[in-house]
């Protein structure tokens, strides 16, 4: 988005070689092999060995913590945290009792920031944030693309009264700029934005906000607060890193990410 000709043949830029799973196996098991390899998405094959999906793993983590949580629900767990997710990983097919060891170590915290007495908000995230995560509508695409280049997610499209009035995501610009041939240099942020996008309040809860995002297929939730006034963007990953705090479990999401 920043350099790049739109024209550039994919052959140029894309990750070559990629590892893969197949369509059998468990959704757990593809979270550990992206915990293993610090892979953010995975490619899914058939039986015949074609690409049919890709998994990212925002929606593993989210199927990893339904379990727990209807164990949870249905009362078969102790009521202890650490069993749930105990009870969660065992005997779960192909996984090790080093990597069930590893899912655990990480789940734990998780679970306790998302369902125990620890239990953090999306404000919680965005005080600590030291970088601004919004652009004018009156931008440029192409200097949009280099606010979302240096934060690495997208931006929330705010007013000069402050107020959120859009949301710019990079399918946004995959569907709306680059599918349709516009020039990122004269195509304007508010031209081409998700106008009016669902917001939720600062003090909505980390597991409150996956749940949104997994049944909206939202990968970006902006929060507002008062009369729509804007306070930031958040999305699946920085959910993630929360929910494991500075020091989570195997060195916490932030230390995965980085």
């Amino acid at each position: 988005a920043v350099s790049r000709d739109p024209a550039e043949p994919i052959s140029e830029i894309m990750t070559k070689n990629p590892k893969c799973v197949s369509m059998d196996d468990d959704a757990t098991e593809a979270l550990v092999m992206m915990m293993d390899n610090h892979f953010r998405h995975l490619p899914v094959l058939d039986a015949s060995g074609s690409i049919v999906a890709v998994l990212d793993i925002a929606k593993c983590m989210y199927d990893a913590i339904s379990k727990i949580e209807k164990l949870e629900k249905h009362g078969k767990g102790s009521g202890d945290v650490s069993q749930a997710v105990k009870q969660a990983t065992r005997g779960i097919r192909g996984m090790s009792v080093d990597q069930a060891a590893v899912m655990q170590a990480m789940l734990g915290p998780l679970m306790e920031k998302m369902f125990g007495g620890n239990a953090q908000s999306l404000g919680t995230i965005l005080e600590k944030r030291d970088f601004s995560d919004s652009v004018p509508p009156e931008m440029t695409v192409r200097e949009a693309g280099k606010v979302m280049a240096s934060i690495k997610k997208g931006v929330g499209v705010v007013d000069e009264s402050g107020a959120l009035v859009g949301l710019l995501t990079l399918k946004d610009m995959n569907n709306r700029v680059l599918a349709k041939g516009l020039s990122p240099d004269e195509t304007l942020v508010q031209d081409v934005m998700t106008p009016n996008p669902e917001a939720v309040a600062p003090e909505t809860s980390l597991l409150e906000a996956l749940h949104i995002m997994h049944d909206q297929r939202y990968l970006h939730l902006p929060v507002v607060e008062g009369e729509n006034t804007a306070v930031g963007v958040v999305d699946a990953m920085d959910v993630m890193h929360a929910s494991m705090g500075e020091e989570g479990g195997s060195g916490g999401w932030r230390t995965f990410w980085e």
